[in-house]
């Protein structure tokens, strides 16, 4: 369904965690799928290690941060850093209260 696409290669390691910028795209495809347009509640936050936002996740982060979805700490998003179970979890919980909302 375009959701996932895997690691690159042909290859899908489910075994492996996912990053933040990942879940971003994730969240991202799953909208479109859905027909969900992601608002924009505020300014895109001007994180310090945006250049290491991958190019292919650049606009998955920058939609869902618009839409308050998505945020960092310390002016950083750390996109490379593995996505913990509670940073997930707010995802989520921000991604059915800010995008999926009826």
């Amino acid at each position: 369904m375009g959701i996932v696409s895997g690691v690159g290669g042909g290859l899908f390691d489910p075994d492996r965690p996912i990053t933040r910028q990942e879940m971003a795209v994730m969240l991202s495809n799953y909208a479109a799928l859905k027909g969900y347009d992601i608002p924009s509640h505020r300014s895109m936050p001007n994180f310090t290690d945006q250049s290491q936002i991958s190019d292919w996740a650049e606009t998955a982060v920058s939609a869902l941060s618009e839409a308050g979805v998505l945020s960092g700490s310390n002016n950083r998003f750390y996109p490379q850093n593995n996505a913990t179970r509670s940073e997930v979890a707010t995802m989520f919980r921000n991604f059915m209260r800010l995008v999926a909302a009826d």
